[in-house]
């Protein structure tokens, strides 16, 4: 079926009257965030791995099929700076401020925790349908990159700005917004990333070929969020 549908490295086709988007794209890690972002309860696109002609794709159905999709790229937001897309959720979306913006909160913990280098305003959004509007997460395939990959070797900025992130959180976030951080930290440990590991493993019934580089990347962020963690008890205690 899909041999005669896919005939492009990307593209979109329908399916029982259904629109689907497909990709080229052999970087299973997708299934593995997804995984991630149910543990923490984000809304997310779900993709689906097919092989076709020897090639790797990915499907994923239209969210329009169930309502309206609108990336905050498209709904207008230019900036990325968290206090700019607070204000900008706010004037858009008062009714709906505090759990947009904590899963705003959780989307930028998460991509900090598994290295995703890739978070831009045109793959997230907005979907809204007759009850309510929800954040909605897509193209996620940049966490945990190949340790070979110039993009995220300790040398680049990219990896450094991640710390720099996570040093500023520590030093100006709110206790509330730290305390989301710390839930979401003990929900995803070594040992629970391991497990979610061999699911992705069985789902797509074939070994992730860089897991043991993923996990090394994942406990050097973990080392330097604990570092973090105990210098800003120690300033908590010394200005109390």
């Amino acid at each position: 079926m899909f041999n005669e549908l896919i005939n492009d490295d990307k593209g979109s086709i329908y399916i029982d009257g259904y629109k689907y988007f497909f990709k080229r794209n052999d970087a299973y890690v997708e299934i593995l965030v997804e995984k991630i972002m149910d543990l923490f309860y984000l809304n997310h696109v779900h993709y689906i791995p097919i092989r076709v002609n020897d090639k790797d794709y990915y499907i994923s159905k239209d969210l329009n099929s169930d309502g309206t999709f609108i990336t905050a790229e498209d709904m207008g937001l230019i900036s990325s700076n968290l206090d700019d897309i607070r204000d900008f959720i706010r004037n858009r979306f008062p009714n709906n401020y505090e759990y947009l913006f904590n899963d705003i909160l959780k989307m930028y913990y998460m991509d900090l925790m598994i290295l995703n280098i890739d978070r831009s305003n045109s793959n997230w959004g907005f979907f809204i349908n007759d009850k309510d509007v929800n954040i909605y997460l897509l193209d996620n395939d940049l966490s945990f990159i190949d340790y070979k990959s110039y993009f995220t070797s300790l040398d680049n900025n990219t990896y450094k700005d991640s710390k720099l992130e996570i040093y500023n959180i520590f030093n100006s976030f709110s206790d509330k917004d730290i305390e989301l951080f710390y839930d979401m930290y003990s929900l995803l440990d070594y040992d629970m990333l391991v497990k979610l590991i061999r699911e992705t493993e069985i789902d797509i019934n074939k070994e992730l070929l860089y897991k043991d580089n993923y996990l090394e990347r994942f406990n050097t962020m973990r080392w330097f969020i604990e570092n973090n963690m105990k210098k800003r008890i120690v300033k908590k205690k010394i200005l109390s």
